[in-house]
């Protein structure tokens, strides 16, 4: 079985964030390189205190990302949960260069509307290739709800 991908959110480890708003909901594109100081483990979300340097000083700020390899709920597979591998990643990655993502996104986006019930990555798996890159796609629609 394959090795579970590691968390990238250690403290003492580095990020770089792209931002793509602003303030005043202005657009923009700007890189910006946090460390982070403390994680929490109370989130299905990456969630960390980073510190990051500005033209007044340094600042703290509470970082909250969704990252759909990582969350235990998000994560499960008809009740048991499912680490994110490379080799998921791999089916994934191949699944979207056949051109199969943007169906099963409509797909999703169209069981949303009609649904009365709230939906899951799991509801779109199945023991296959085609199931497990469904899966892996759900949970990047999570973050659409």
């Amino acid at each position: 079985m394959p090795e579970p991908t590691p968390t990238p959110y250690e403290v003492g480890r580095s990020l770089d964030l792209i931002i793509t708003r602003g303030y005043e909901d202005y657009f923009h594109r700007e890189k910006l390189s946090v460390a982070i100081e403390k994680t929490f483990e109370v989130s299905q979300s990456p969630v960390m205190v980073v510190t990051f340097d500005t033209p007044s000083g340094p600042m703290k700020a509470v970082l909250k990302l969704y990252d759909r390899r990582f969350g235990p709920s998000f994560r499960t597979i008809e009740g048991t949960y499912s680490p994110h591998t490379s080799e998921n990643e791999a089916i994934w990655q191949e699944y979207i260069n056949q051109g199969n993502a943007s169906a099963l996104f409509d797909r999703i986006e169209e069981d949303q509307v009609v649904s009365v019930l709230r939906w899951s990555p799991n509801d779109y798996y199945e023991d296959s290739w085609k199931g497990r890159a469904q899966f892996e796609g759900g949970q990047g629609c999570m973050m659409l709800r």
